[in-house]
């Protein structure tokens, strides 16, 4: 697959692998999932490692209810990141074709990650810049106040939905998951 010269890619590692969703994304946003492959990203590993606190309502994100009694649980909701440094580790993923407009979508999207030029470890043979978002030292903090508050769980959708992305793919999947770090149904809220 080649690009042309100034061109951007994403490499996603999570949700972001499954293609389906992924244009159904961008057509909400008038945009469209041009071409994509599935590649590897060298020198990295999956992890849940950025967090959300669900008791703050942002503009323009989202919270989560406990689906039986309708209340907001005061937690911290964990994401999937990728970690860098780490020597003879790769990552599977989705890499697709980006223009500016889908990467202010994105960057707005990810709003728990920044980009990261990743471009010299990916697998594929692509022309242009090829960014993955990799999570920012605020959401990794919010992580680990989850951690030390016994109040960090994992929305039990999102984790499905990745898993079932990579089965789908056929795609080896792997996470590191925090020790004793429950994932638990819950209701999403986009505000």
């Amino acid at each position: 697959m080649q690009g042309s010269p100034g061109r951007h890619w994403v490499f996603g590692y999570g949700s972001l692998v499954d293609a389906g969703n992924l244009s159904q994304f961008f057509a909400r946003h008038g945009l469209a999932l041009g071409a994509w492959e599935h590649c590897r990203l060298a020198g990295f590993k999956r992890t849940w490692s950025v967090a959300m606190n669900n008791a703050l309502t942002l503009p323009g994100y989202k919270y989560y209810l406990d689906p039986e009694t309708g209340a907001r649980p005061p937690v911290y909701v964990a994401f999937l990141n990728i970690e860098p440094g780490v020597a003879h580790a790769d990552v599977a993923g989705t890499l697709f074709a980006v223009d500016t407009a889908a990467l202010t979508v994105l960057d707005a999207r990810e709003r728990n990650y920044e980009r990261l030029d990743v471009t010299a470890r990916v697998s594929a043979s692509v022309e242009g810049t090829v960014w993955s978002y990799v999570g920012h030292a605020e959401a990794g903090a919010r992580y680990h106040e989850g951690l030390a508050r016994n109040s960090l769980v994992i929305e039990e959708a999102y984790r499905h939905a990745v898993q079932r992305a990579f089965a789908v793919a056929q795609l080896p999947y792997t996470e590191e998951l925090p020790h004793d770090v429950p994932s638990v149904p819950l209701t999403r809220i986009d505000t």
